[in-house]
């Protein structure tokens, strides 16, 4: 009796005409999950988790309000100007496509009631729990090449120095990330479900990226190519998430969004700070990009030739599986893209760290594959290695973080206090940290959300961009807008660009406040 009821079983479902449906019964769905898909949402988890606390990490040691990368201020900066009804590149100059500001957007209008502060590190937070995420999605993407693979993919991004340092803040690279990733896993859903609106939401996933920056134009070409015949469909859904972001800003300002998101990126001057060895190991995570007169600097060398045969050999392997060949191609064009870009900063390596992670998973599998003796060996030595690359540069951001003299927020917040009227700065940050960004912006003063990107569109009279301290028009504004302004604090020292005369006509300016090594002035 025990046993016939052990094999009694519900009824199929019948339709509404009476006919056994081929839909899966409501039970069904919440069926216990087998051990493979329990192992495979614990390692989605514990990546995810991984990555999240990294990140969480950087950003409270020393503390949630230290002086980020710059851009976190200016698009936070710019999200406030959006929410009191002045319009990027039609009222505020921005740089950038306007994604970002439309996700900044919750946490600027929380900034009215919690002040700028506390809004700036809550979005913080949560855009490093996106990075965290975006670990997950590299788990999730890898799912079809094995446990194994997910846990090395992941773990090599959940720990990578590249992406955590960028996804630690308010930075484009983070969501574009999330939509590239997200159009990579719905991709592999339409290989197994050959549904349209898979191929359609990949697209859009593809799409999201691109508003956020135009960089992302790259992956999403070559995650159109992977959609083969498809790529119709791909290509529509990428359009449509496009023109949605896109067309009411352009509508309302179409010259100035032109020379903004797309005159002024294409016509950046060439920097000469970074070469090639430093932005590849940068990229890969070996060391922060200003790495230059100390040990692990006479060892970047030799470091950066065994990782880059590393990542080669890895990359061979991943070509003979399928499937593998679309991040090798992916990892390639994003890293040539970086490679020889105008600029870079130190930020952009994330653009190259999610396609390395995946070449990093499928390869070393593969290779573990190829020699089955040594496949453990291979595995362990492959997440030691990124654990001790992450550690050695960790190590070096906090020394590098030690040596500078963190910002007295509290000391900057009462100086601002006792002076009436608008304040600008070089950095909106510092508006942030004092709280007097959104005072400001609702009281009508004017506030420039990126005071050194006024360098890409005052060109001089010969019309090519050239750097700001060459730069006699955006001297000429720049000087104006410090000036005109009840009092002013400059805080990025030679980084703003101002010319040695300017800068002597700064010092003779009078000092309402002093904190520190910063000076609240006035021209007036």
């Amino acid at each position: 009796m025990r046993a016939a009821a052990s094999r009694r079983h519900y009824p199929p479902p019948v339709s509404e005409r009476g006919l056994p449906s081929t839909r899966a019964p409501l039970w069904g769905r919440f069926a216990p999950l087998s051990p493979r898909r329990w192992q495979v949402l614990l390692v989605v988890v514990l990546v995810g988790a991984l990555g999240s606390i990294v990140r969480l990490h950087m950003l409270f040691d020393p503390d949630p309000l230290f002086y980020g990368v710059y851009d976190d201020g200016v698009h936070f900066s710019a999200a406030v100007n959006l929410v009191h009804g002045n319009l990027p590149y039609r009222d505020v100059l921005f740089l950038q496509p306007p994604g970002l500001l439309l996700a900044v957007a919750p946490f600027a209008l929380l900034a009215n009631w919690i002040g700028d502060a506390n809004a700036f590190i809550d979005a913080r937070v949560v855009f490093a729990l996106i990075g965290g995420l975006n670990g997950a999605l590299i788990a999730l993407v890898l799912r079809r090449f094995g446990l194994s693979a997910m846990v090395v993919g992941g773990f090599l991004y959940a720990v990578s120095f590249a992406a955590a340092y960028d996804e630690r803040t308010v930075t484009l690279e983070v969501i574009g990330a999330t939509g590239v990733l997200s159009s990579l896993l719905l991709l592999d859903v339409a290989d197994r479900h050959p549904a349209r609106r898979w191929i359609v939401l990949a697209g859009v996933a593809a799409g999201v990226s691109i508003d956020f920056k135009i960089w992302y134009l790259v992956p999403a070409v070559v995650l159109a190519v992977v959609a083969r015949r498809r790529v119709g469909w791909f290509v529509l859904g990428a359009a449509a998430a496009v023109v949605a972001v896109y067309l009411p800003f352009f509508a309302a300002a179409p010259a100035k969004m032109w020379r903004d998101v797309v005159r002024a990126q294409l016509g950046r001057p060439l920097s000469t700070g970074n070469p090639t060895n430093v932005r590849l190991s940068s990229m890969l995570g070996i060391a922060p990009d200003d790495s230059t007169g100390d040990v692990f600097a006479l060892l970047g060398p030799t470091v950066l030739t065994v990782v880059l045969v590393l990542v080669g050999v890895l990359a061979l392997a991943a070509l003979t599986v399928r499937g593998g060949r679309r991040y090798v191609v992916l990892m390639l064009a994003c890293g040539l893209l970086l490679v020889y870009s105008p600029s870079y900063f130190q930020h952009y390596a994330q653009y190259a760290a999610g396609p390395l992670a995946l070449v990093g998973g499928v390869g070393a599998v593969q290779l573990g594959e190829r020699v089955r003796r040594y496949r453990r060996p291979i595995l362990v030595l492959s997440v030691a290695a990124a654990l001790l690359l992450q550690l050695s540069v960790s190590l070096r951001e906090v020394v590098d973080i030690a040596n500078q003299k963190v910002v007295s927020v509290a000391a900057m917040r009462a100086a601002s206090a006792r002076i009436p009227g608008c304040i600008v700065t070089d950095d909106p940050t510092f508006l942030i940290l004092m709280d007097r960004l959104t005072p400001e912006i609702r009281n009508g003063c004017v506030v420039r959300s990126d005071p050194s990107g006024y360098g890409y569109v005052l060109v001089p009279a010969g019309g090519k961009q050239v750097f700001r301290p060459d730069n006699p028009r955006w001297q000429r504004s720049a000087m104006a807008y410090l000036r005109r302004a009840d009092a002013y604090v400059l805080t990025r020292g030679k980084v703003f660009g101002l010319t040695p005369s300017n800068e002597a006509e700064v010092r003779r300016d009078r000092v309402l406040e002093e904190v520190g090594r910063f000076s609240f002035r006035t021209g007036r």
